[in-house]
């Protein structure tokens, strides 16, 4: 998807009144261009779980502007925050940002269901845990990218914050739910349910 992305860009350069990079030099061009390459991909999860080492190099080591590697892994890290930053507003935007991922999630393993092929769980609305799902992606990429983005830029520790909070609030519903002794915490029908989302901020341990 990310190679799509940057080919689509290069399609849009090359049309006709819209390279917004023809009066750079040559070279100039060449490195805006391997930039924005490098930053598309940035975006590829993927991409991403291969650098974290690095990622945690330079945080340990202090982050050197003269340093060509240091600029190119900031930037990256940097694209990552972009990519994941649902995560960082309030409950309720980041909540409705969720929706709209798993309904496209949904419709493609429904696709692939009439195909014969098997969906991966999180893109299966009967096997699919929305909550332990979004808690899971929460732990394993989202808040690590912020604890590395606040220890370089101290001022982004609110971002940080709001993502813990968040997690508390998928905690929250993932045990409102459970207790109700449903079966699956799979369907899109936890985002509509009023009733469960007032409990989840109802407890002042998630205010």
């Amino acid at each position: 998807m990310e190679r799509h992305h940057f080919a689509q860009a290069m399609c849009i350069l090359n049309t006709d009144g819209c390279n917004i990079f023809e009066n750079l030099s040559r070279k100039e061009y060449t490195q805006c261009l391997d930039c924005m390459r490098e930053i598309i991909l940035a975006t590829d999860l993927a991409h991403h779980l291969r650098i974290v080492k690095d990622l945690k190099n330079l945080v340990g080591d202090g982050y050197d502007r003269d340093n060509a590697k240091h600029h190119k892994y900031l930037l990256c890290l940097l694209m990552t925050a972009c990519d994941v930053s649902d995560q960082t507003k309030d409950w309720r935007s980041s909540k409705k940002i969720a929706e709209l991922v798993y309904q496209e999630f949904f419709s493609q393993g429904d696709l692939e269901k009439a195909m014969g092929n098997r969906p991966l769980e999180m893109m299966d609305r009967e096997k699919a845990c929305i909550p332990q799902l979004q808690i899971s992606f929460i732990n394993h990429i989202v808040a690590p990218v912020y604890e590395l983005l606040s220890k370089l830029f101290p001022k982004a520790e609110v971002l940080l914050k709001a993502v813990t909070t968040n997690k508390m609030y998928w905690e929250r519903m993932r045990d409102v739910y459970k207790q109700r002794n449903t079966t699956s915490t799979s369907s899109l029908e936890i985002f509509d349910d009023e009733e469960l989302d007032a409990e989840v901020l109802s407890s002042s341990k998630y205010q």
